[in-house]
């Protein structure tokens, strides 16, 4: 009976001193997650806004590109006679693009893989001649290669009268490039989606 009792006491001594122990456990598990979870939070955002400054410095040098090309008195012929020797030119030093490509205010268009389309259905062209403004796509289909492509497009006037565009277009395929140093712990990545929120590149 006395060892029994003996070993009664001991057994709830013995938890007296393991409870401390297990709440001071218990709290700094928390304490240390919630680090890791900070630190993982702050890490990641750090990473998609060095991606995003990225991703927005290539848009803008892109197009600044096509904003001094549409000073080019060959290019601002829209023809293709003229202007598409000018956008083959670029598009052989450019392995970003695509293609480069021009279109007419109806919407006829002339790649420099020497295909034809119409383009006037596109939202990119619409908002290019109502704004004279350049625009980037959403990802479409290209008529040319049947590629999923984004379109960077400048609006080409005259004494303010919208005349056309010149564009160049790049590929999921670079987009993912471009997205592909942004890694979130070990099996992490980031992704591109569109105002859409459909995702158009990843790793």
């Amino acid at each position: 009976m006395f060892r029994s009792l003996k070993a009664k006491l001991l057994f709830f001594f013995l938890l007296l001193s393991i409870a401390p122990l297990v709440a001071v456990t218990y709290y700094s598990v928390e304490v240390f997650r919630g680090k890791l979870e900070e630190n993982a939070k702050r890490e990641s955002m750090a990473l998609l806004e060095t991606t995003a400054l990225a991703l927005d410095q290539w848009l803008n040098e892109k197009v600044e590109r096509l904003r001094a090309l549409s000073e080019w008195e060959d290019v601002k012929a829209l023809s293709p006679e003229r202007t598409l020797p000018v956008l083959k030119t670029l598009a052989a030093a450019d392995p970003q693009a695509e293609m480069y490509f021009f279109a007419h205010e109806d919407g006829t268009a002339w790649t420099t893989l020497d295909s034809q389309a119409n383009i006037s259905d596109r939202e990119y062209f619409k908002k290019a001649r109502e704004t004279g403004k350049p625009q980037v796509s959403d990802m479409v289909v290209s008529k040319s290669t049947g590629k999923r492509i984004i379109v960077i497009a400048y609006p080409i006037t005259t004494g303010g009268q919208f005349r056309g565009i010149i564009a160049m277009t790049a590929d999921a395929k670079t987009l993912s490039h471009l997205v592909a140093s942004v890694k979130l712990g070990k099996s992490g990545y980031g992704f591109l989606v569109d105002s859409k929120g459909y995702v158009i590149a990843h790793p």
